[in-house]
């Protein structure tokens, strides 16, 4: 990782969050958020963390070059984290090959709703989404508010967050090479009906209770044998904080 920032990273290491930045005309800001811009984000939650001891890196966002809105958004956003303690701009970090190192030096992903939050995920990193996102899970994911009254369980996120990723991956995110494939359909549907046929009321905290751990879970269960044998998932590995 190749930054002018990296003193601050180690020094703060147990501390740093990581802000990605989105694009204020995505439909992600624009339908799915409760803040009508970046800034309007920034601006409230990044006093809060640096009150309580977390110092901010914000990342920039690869695609705010292209539209004359995002890179007046982008510049408000640059100015205003350069004027607040606590606070740093990533300028320098766009390549992709710093990204995995990026995240691994942080300790927590504060998100409206970016990918970057369930890539995180992936590494073990506590994710905070504020706003819409397609991988938030109730119950999963810790709030802002249980951050900054330490009445977040780290061993219960990491314990909940491998279940969770096993939902997603494997229930929720379909693999390409089973996208089509009218047994993984059919096997998905017969998952499902079992799961309604059980007394909840929440069918995701009953799959999150009784989580898949490879893909052969998409397979059908009456022992048919052809379809072609497929790799397990490995296992995500969380990280300590």
């Amino acid at each position: 990782l190749e930054s002018t920032h990296l003193h601050q990273m180690d020094e703060q290491a147990g501390s740093n969050v990581l802000i990605p930045m989105q694009l204020d005309d995505d439909s992600n800001i624009l339908m799915h958020s409760d803040y009508s811009s970046m800034l309007e984000l920034l601006e409230e939650v990044v006093p809060k963390l640096t009150q309580a001891g977390y110092t901010c890196f914000v990342k920039p966002h690869p695609g705010a070059t292209h539209q004359s809105v995002n890179q007046r958004s982008h510049r408000d956003c640059q100015r205003f984290a350069s004027k607040t303690a606590g606070c740093y701009w990533l300028g320098d970090v766009s390549e992709n090959r710093h990204y995995l190192s990026l995240l691994q030096k942080m300790d927590m992903v504060v998100t409206n709703n970016s990918s970057v939050g369930f890539e995180a995920m992936l590494l073990g990193k506590v994710v905070v989404p504020l706003g819409r996102a397609c991988y938030t899970i109730d119950g999963l994911h810790p709030t802002l508010g249980s951050i900054l009254e330490h009445t977040f369980d780290p061993l219960r996120y990491r314990k909940q967050l491998e279940r969770g990723l096993n939902l997603l991956l494997l229930h929720y995110l379909v693999p390409r090479s089973r996208a089509f494939h009218m047994h993984s359909f059919a096997a998905q549907l017969e998952r499902l009906e079992a799961i309604n046929e059980r007394p909840t009321s929440n069918p995701t905290r009953a799959l999150l209770a009784h989580p898949s751990a490879s893909l052969d879970d998409y397979a059908l269960p009456s022992g048919r044998r052809d379809m072609p044998p497929q790799p397990q998932a490995p296992k995500a590995r969380l990280a300590d904080r």
